[in-house]
């Protein structure tokens, strides 16, 4: 599902357009770098809100545009000095390419998308289990 920047839809008697046609998928609300809705629409209209497939903390607390990160490409990663634990949404232009779900500084979900919305590469978080005397221990 193809997820655009609000910005990107113009509204035209209550309905929202994306380049001239009815605007079905999900557009995110940005106020100063923070994601304030997630909403769906169908055929130029709401019809609810975004709650991701695959990120496990929809409810997760920041979520933010991936540029207010103080380096989005190195890990782990920080916002404003401090590990970041929340969502992160990355763009090309008005198009989201990727959500990001941070656990103190480490990406821990990944989703990346083509621009049509199409899902092209997802990447969860490793379990990694050891076995000792008392059975099996997750360490991470």
């Amino acid at each position: 599902m193809i997820i655009l920047r609000e910005n990107a839809l113009t509204a035209v008697n209550d309905k929202f357009l994306y380049k001239g046609v009815s605007f079905s998928g999900v557009v995110l609300i940005i106020v100063n770098g923070f994601v304030e809705q997630r909403k769906v629409y169908n055929n130029g209209f709401f019809s609810g809100d975004y709650i991701s497939p695959y990120i496990g903390s929809n409810s997760a607390s920041p979520c933010i545009d991936s540029s207010g990160l103080d380096d989005e490409y190195e890990e782990p990663c920080y916002r404003n000095g401090s590990l970041y634990s929340g969502v992160a949404y990355r763009f090309k232009g008005d198009f989201c390419v990727s959500e990001r779900e941070y656990k103190d500084g480490w990406i821990v979900t990944e989703v990346n998308y083509r621009e049509n919305g199409d899902l092209r590469v997802l990447m969860l978080e490793v379990m990694i289990f050891l076995k000792d005397a008392h059975g099996l221990k997750m360490v991470v």
